[in-house]
């Protein structure tokens, strides 16, 4: 049983998240073993850290399973057993579909649509008792195929097609959540692997999210491994010229999703970014560090929630043996991502984001005043402090 912890909607919720970490390859790809235990000492070491959230990926439908795992109890009962012990640590969890490989001949059709809202319906409906605040619900990892980018089956992730039919899974997912919970806080995520770049595209105005962008439990998950050149596992260091224009390319791709959220108030986390090597020896260089660090700290000054990717392997932030009784965090990618800000720093702008997102509309603050072009008569009370509005559209900002 949990004590129950207060309601929050997302923009609040992603708030308290600080920086955080993936699971990988554990119970989505079964690199890593799954025993509890095993999964208990690799959450304990993230949480001693200073880590706020983890992402537990998981594979719902592998693609040699012919059955969906919901239905596997042995299977379901570890997924539930990570969950359990990561929000004992006082963690922040993200559950998602991962790796479903059969979706990636998702058709649009009323099959494959209902399936995928009842896999989702099911698993809301096991995990329905766990603390609001603590547990996060992602429909599906970087949609490709048929749904665009990536390769595979698809034609450009562009094309109306492919955009349609990622909006439409989204929202089968989306509409399975909410089935069984109104409140449960739900990410979705763009196609062409999640780019942060593609969010725009895929939902260029807040009328075309889930929920008409009405939904304050709802936020916009997405990855960045860009430049591929520099972040992939046979890129190089020397596809930057310095440090500072490695810096210039991270600012520039974050001013360029700003300005999408100004336009579409809805809150937004990062749910993978990391570099890789083959040679993973090649991690332990300044410009990887520098890369982790800098990214990290765009993302909190942005008040984005991100978590790097961690396969334990060429994207590794951890090293352990297979039982992790020994685990190290390598190279000092960790303490570099974790470095750039304190974790219980609100960021500049931070502020200005949850109310514009929790409100649906545009507020710029300055200093204690806010000010609306739309007229409201609500009042919004936040753990951070309370919005008071008034028919002329002007209202105040006050902390708590």
């Amino acid at each position: 049983m949990y004590l129950r912890g207060p309601i929050l909607a997302a923009a609040q919720l992603l708030a308290t998240m600080k920086s955080g970490l993936n699971l990988g390859n554990t119970l989505d790809t079964a690199t890593h073993s799954t025993d509890p235990a095993v999964m208990a000492r690799r959450l304990d070491a993230i949480r001693a850290e200073g880590y706020g959230h983890v992402r537990i990926p998981v594979s719902w439908r592998p693609a040699d399973f012919a059955v969906c795992r919901i239905d596997v109890p042995e299977f379901v009962d570890k997924v539930e057993s990570a969950v359990d012990h990561a929000i004992g640590l006082g963690l922040v969890v993200i559950v998602n579909a991962h790796h479903e490989q059969w979706l990636t001949r998702y058709d649009g059709s009323k099959a494959m649509t209902d399936e995928f809202t009842s896999m989702w319906r099911r698993i809301a409906t096991r995990f329905r008792d766990k603390p609001q605040n603590k547990l996060v619900f992602e429909v599906l990892n970087e949609p490709h195929g048929t749904m665009g980018g990536g390769g595979g089956f698809g034609g450009s992730s562009q094309s109306p097609e492919a955009l349609a039919l990622t909006r439409k899974l989204n929202a089968a997912g989306y509409t399975g959540i909410r089935s069984v919970s109104r409140r449960r806080v739900v990410l979705i995520q763009p196609n062409d692997m999640g780019s942060m770049y593609q969010a725009g595209k895929m939902w260029p105005t807040p009328e075309m999210l889930p929920g008409g962008g009405r939904d304050q439990y709802l936020a916009v998950t997405l990855h960045s491994y860009a430049p591929w050149a520099f972040v992939g596992p046979n890129g190089s260091d020397s596809a930057f010229a310095s440090q500072k224009s490695l810096e210039a390319d991270i600012a520039q791709r974050f001013e360029s999703l700003l300005r999408w959220m100004q336009s579409v108030p809805v809150p937004v986390h990062i749910g993978e970014f990391g570099v890789g090597r083959v040679n993973r020896w090649l991690r332990d260089s300044d410009m990887v560090r520098a890369y982790y660090r800098c990214f990290s700290a765009r993302a909190r000054d942005a008040g984005i929630p991100a978590a790097a990717w961690d396969d334990g392997g060429d994207f590794a932030i951890t090293k352990f043996n297979r039982d992790a009784t020994s685990i190290q965090f390598v190279y000092g990618i960790s303490e570099a991502l974790l470095s750039s800000a304190s974790p219980d720093r609100q960021p500049e702008g931070w502020r200005d984001h949850l109310v514009a997102a929790v409100r649906q509309e545009a507020v710029n603050i300055d200093g204690d005043a806010a000010t609306s072009p739309t007229s409201s008569t609500r009042d919004f009370e936040s753990s951070t402090g309370s919005l008071e509005s008034s028919t002329g559209g002007v209202q105040s900002y006050t902390e708590a």
